[in-house]
């Protein structure tokens, strides 16, 4: 899956902005991944929840908060607008 300079290849679990592979850990990807496949829908933090870490998970809502913030930083000044917008909306 390409969107503008971000790849994301869920096969190798590989993602990355051009030529540079970014360093995510499973979660991170995963979340990343569930935003780019639900682009242009607004999901809440329990979705996300359920989505990336299972219905079963015991921990709380700002894990969402948390995951998205680390990928802010991971893809700042990337230029990868459209996925720095999914994680603007999303905090």
């Amino acid at each position: 899956m390409v969107v503008g300079q971000l790849f994301i290849d869920p096969g190798s679990r590989e993602a990355g902005v051009g030529d540079r592979v970014l360093d995510l850990r499973p979660k991170k990807f995963d979340l990343l991944l569930t935003l780019t496949e639900h682009e242009g829908l607004v999901m809440s933090r329990a979705q996300l929840l359920d989505l990336v870490w299972g219905c079963d998970f015991p921990g709380g809502t700002r894990t969402v908060d948390a995951h998205v913030s680390h990928l802010r930083a991971r893809l700042e000044g990337s230029g990868v607008r459209f996925v720095m917008e999914l994680l603007a909306l999303r905090a």
